[in-house]
């Protein structure tokens, strides 16, 4: 027989290049195998780190609320002590008007107008908000409670004006 022939039909042979076709495929997909393996806990870590600047986003986002919330309630406080001190000095210069004589019921009123601001200013130093719906809500509120005082205190000073001049005539 030809030497070539046999080396071609040995059985032998040809189990040995399948074994060794078969470690090859085997370490391929050992190969293959551990590059995914390396490249998911790449991919675990790429989450862990977006996660991390998602969180840090968000963070830096709420506290740019909050910072914005603060702000924007200091300036209104300011601006509420500010009409809150407009209506005391316009109830003080009532009782200055009405003299002792003429009207007790002005006096009273003009004490409980007073009482009232008193307790909105402190309000105002309890002011808090959580969230931007939160305090739109609560400057909702407090606008209201201030347009009803102005709108007492001037009508106090209508009827103390109109007393003091009927007790002028």
């Amino acid at each position: 027989m030809n030497s070539s022939n046999s080396q071609h039909h040995d059985p032998n042979r040809a189990q040995a290049h399948v074994r060794l076709v078969a470690r090859g495929a085997g370490l391929a997909w050992l190969v293959v195998a551990a590059g995914l393996a390396a490249g998911c806990e790449r991919t675990a870590e790429g989450i862990r780190q977006d996660t991390l600047a998602a969180k840090a986003a968000a963070n830096e986002t709420a506290d740019s609320a909050k910072q914005s919330i603060d702000s924007e309630m200091a300036k209104f406080k300011a601006d509420a002590n500010a009409q809150l001190e407009r209506l005391s000095g316009e109830l003080s210069a009532m009782g200055g008007k009405v003299n002792d004589g003429v009207d007790e019921s002005s006096r009273g009123a003009r004490a409980s107008l007073q009482e009232q601001i008193d307790k909105t200013r402190a309000s105002l130093d309890q002011l808090k908000a959580s969230s931007h719906e939160e305090w739109q809500k609560t400057k909702a509120d407090v606008n209201s409670n201030l347009a009803e005082l102005g709108r007492e205190v001037n009508g106090a000073l209508d009827k103390a004006g109109d007393k003091v001049q009927k007790a002028l005539e």
